[in-house]
């Protein structure tokens, strides 16, 4: 079943089921191998899917952040000591998903890997506008907590609806569901001073 809980289909080995838009398999029977927190996180690493992180609680107790980053790193054969200190599952799952962060193997660690997080290097700034087009359309750049927290770069359009950039990738995407932005959005990285105001932010950014 998909995380609305209606089934998807019958097809896939047991306690597995394909996901018809992704064609990957997502869990919906974890059985006694997965918890239920286990299976959300395995299903939003293979599907994008943002209601499948919606599914994993949010919880300050220590021991339970830890368990959830070291199955998370269990499962991508990540290196759990390349983890930023500190770091919630949600927000590394979030910065698996949109390329936001670079995570050491441990075939890489021997390589001397180390894990890259946006904004590390840059200029600490909780929000600036860096260009703006009317009274809502604008470009912000935040990186209150260099190092700590990932940067970002966001747009707001007319309708100050807004969409992440993704650095690594090059494109907008809704971080409400995690859709890529409407061409129109995209389009806008062909405009001279639009693309120069983007490229001043990954200068605060210091990327």
């Amino acid at each position: 079943m998909d995380p609305d809980e209606r089934s998807i289909s019958d097809d896939g080995p047991k306690g597995l089921l394909v996901n018809n838009s992704t064609g990957k398999n997502i869990i919906v029977s974890p059985g006694d191998k997965y918890n239920y927190v286990e299976a959300a996180i395995i299903n939003y690493i293979n599907t994008g899917d943002i209601r499948w992180l919606n599914k994993i609680p949010e919880t300050s107790n220590p021991l339970a952040t830890a368990g959830m980053i070291a199955f998370i790193c269990d499962y991508l054969g990540i290196d759990q000591e390349s983890i930023v200190p500190g770091i919630s599952a949600q927000e590394m799952l979030g910065m698996i998903a949109t390329g936001s962060m670079e995570l050491a193997t441990t075939a890489q660690k021997a390589s001397n890997a180390v894990v890259k997080m946006i904004g590390e290097r840059g200029t600490q700034v909780f929000s600036k506008t860096i260009w703006k087009n009317g009274r809502t359309e604008r470009i912000d750049v935040e990186n209150p907590n260099p190092g700590n927290r990932p940067g970002q770069i966001h747009y707001h359009d007319s309708k100050n609806h807004k969409y992440r950039y993704d650095i690594e990738k090059n494109i907008f995407f809704d971080e409400n569901t995690g859709e890529l932005a409407p061409n129109r959005v995209q389009n806008l990285l062909n405009d001279k001073d639009f693309l120069n105001a983007i490229n001043k932010g990954l200068k605060i950014l210091g990327e």
